[in-house]
């Protein structure tokens, strides 16, 4: 879940607990608003592994059960249910489950197989049992977007649990649906643990005042790349949203419109940073600007206040500028600074660079230093300029603090020793699947241990083969001491059998393993290039599903030679 919200209509929430009473609701309406003519009610409980989800529709008229069928067909008559999980951010993804009255049941990814369907019809009423695994979802923070859709044919009545704008497929505006209660999802998510145990009417009240549009102006506007007939405006938006800048001459009555982001003529509404170069402008000219950015859903425009700047004027022979240096994430010292009275008569503020002692995500840079800049320049209409940067990176432990394993970083410098001492390389890059769903049930405690015991595992049966490693996120590494690509294989099936059959404090975790292998003679490419090379026959593993190991480029050792001399070229 995130506070950034891309939502048209105010927030539901669900909270189906382990060990708790099941939770049930019957707010459901017209889909585009209104009273249904046919009741619909839902209950949904959990157990570790599996939703379940009890559906009951009454219906006045006709039940139409004709559709039987266990494939995409079923939408073409009859009465159904449609339930959606998904999420748009931080990747976006969407599942999509429909069940008709029939009892025939189909979904968009092909695996019907996996989840349950019972149907049950009777005098006025038609009611659907289904179960889900939680293994088939990618929740976030112990939740999900969720909704529940039902279409009767007789008549024609569509009903929708969330409020929708335009379709069913609107992630954006589905309800929550939370696995632990309210409380302790608002702490997760706010870092404030309510005063009182939360209702669904709290929770929803709460999280929706602390809701963040997408297409709110987050950071900035920032005006950089001052020149006499050209300047630069740019901004950050809290989401993904499209945007357009307004700018005229100062006392002129018509606004000039361009878009932010956009090619071939469309509108790109998916960038969260957004920049435009204005060209052709007057020098020694004073224009004010104006942003508008468009709601996800909806498109409906919101208009920023206006602001102004003015461009460069080579008749200006003499001026005053601000040089900010070595803040090093001084934070209150450059707040302090940005109040001198002096720097009024600034024409533009320069950063030379040594801003942040350790940058650590974009954030930092927005809170070191960029926000408090980009504010004082905005206010006074003043260009903000970048001569250069540089971050400090503190050294890192060598050895992971969860699996005990050697880091990532020491990965390519093994990786780098053995190309300097003209070795050949073996390597296999392995990832467990689906572990987000490990911690949603389980709890991230229960996550790191799996992933203590899965470095254990791993290092078990490569013993003195190899040397094991900890990859980014969570995947491992091996640097085989011998080149025999079958034996890297073997390694391989043992350790996903082993993961197959994995249990951890009494608890019976199937793990699915996805591996990714390279092996290359090549003395002269870097070995951030081998790495990439290697992720990406983990990539095709992944993508393809496989239970054999991927290896890149596995026609011969030769194209391997020539493929990297030609990434690393690249």
């Amino acid at each position: 879940m995130s506070l950034i919200s891309y939502a048209s209509s105010t927030l539901k929430a669900l909270s189906v607990s382990l060990n708790r009473e099941p939770v049930s609701a019957e707010d459901f309406s017209k889909f585009h608003g209104g009273t249904p003519e046919g009741k619909t009610g839902m209950t949904l409980s959990r157990t570790r592994s599996e939703l379940i989800l009890e559906i009951m529709c009454h219906e006045p008229a006709e039940i139409h059960d004709q559709n039987k069928q266990d494939d995409w067909t079923i939408f073409t008559s009859g009465d159904r249910l449609e339930i959606f999980f998904g999420a748009r951010e931080p990747e976006p993804w969407l599942s999509q489950f429909v069940v008709g009255a029939g009892g025939g049941k189909s979904d968009n990814k092909g695996t019907k197989e996996s989840w349950k369907a019972e149907v049950e019809t009777g005098k006025h009423y038609w009611k659907a049992r289904l179960v889900f695994p939680f293994n088939m979802f990618r929740m976030n923070n112990l939740s999900m977007f969720f909704n529940v859709c039902r279409y009767s044919e007789a008549r024609n009545e569509y009903v929708t649990w969330a409020d929708l704008a335009k379709t069913f497929h609107e992630v954006e505006n589905y309800g929550l649906l939370l696995l632990d209660d309210y409380s302790k999802i608002y702490f997760a998510e706010t870092g404030n643990f309510p005063e009182q145990e939360f209702s669904r009417q709290d929770f929803e009240t709460a999280m929706e005042q602390l809701r963040i549009p997408a297409h709110q102006i987050q950071h900035g506007p920032w005006i950089t790349n001052p020149a006499e007939n050209s300047m630069t405006v740019s901004f950050g938006s809290a989401g993904k949203c499209g945007a357009f800048l307004e700018y005229r001459k100062n006392g002129s009555e018509t606004w000039n419109r361009l878009p932010f982001d956009h090619r071939n003529g469309i509108l790109i509404r998916k960038n969260r940073i957004h920049i435009l170069h204005l060209q052709g402008l007057n020098p020694g000219t004073v224009y004010q600007y104006r942003i508008i950015t468009l709601h996800p859903i909806t498109l409906q425009e919101s208009v920023s206040k206006v602001y102004q700047f003015k461009t460069f004027d080579q008749q200006e022979k003499e001026f005053e500028f601000t040089v900010f240096s070595d803040i090093h994430s001084d934070i209150e010292n450059l707040r302090n600074l940005l109040k001198l009275k002096e720097l009024n008569a600034s024409k533009f503020l320069l950063n030379l660079g040594d801003y942040l002692s350790c940058a650590c995500g974009e954030e930092s840079y927005y809170r070191g230093f960029l926000d408090l800049e980009s504010n004082w320049c905005m206010e006074n209409g003043k260009p903000l300029i970048f001569t250069g940067s540089m971050t400090v990176h503190k050294g890192e432990e060598e050895h992971d603090a969860i699996t005990d394993l050697p880091k990532f970083q020491t990965f390519l410098k093994h990786v780098s020793q053995a190309k300097k001492k003209n070795k050949e390389c073996l390597l296999l890059a392995l990832e467990m699947k689906r572990f987000n769903s490990i911690n949603a049930l389980y709890g991230y405690n229960f996550g790191s241990k799996t992933l203590y015991e899965a470095a254990r595992i791993i290092k078990k049966i490569v013993g003195d083969e190899g040397k094991v490693y900890r990859l980014e996120g969570i995947s491992f590494g091996i640097l085989f001491r011998n080149n025999n690509l079958e034996y890297a294989k073997n390694v391989f099936q043992k350790i996903r059998e082993n993961m197959a059959n994995f249990s951890l404090d009494g608890s019976a975790v199937n793990i699915e393993i996805s591996g990714g292998a390279l092996y290359t003679k090549n003395y002269t490419v870097s070995s951030q290039t081998v790495y990439s090379c290697l992720l990406s026959a983990l990539e095709k593993s992944k993508d393809e599903d496989a239970y054999e190991l991927v290896v890149f480029d596995d026609e011969s050792h030769e194209t391997n030679f020539k493929m990297l001399e030609l990434l690393d070229a690249i």
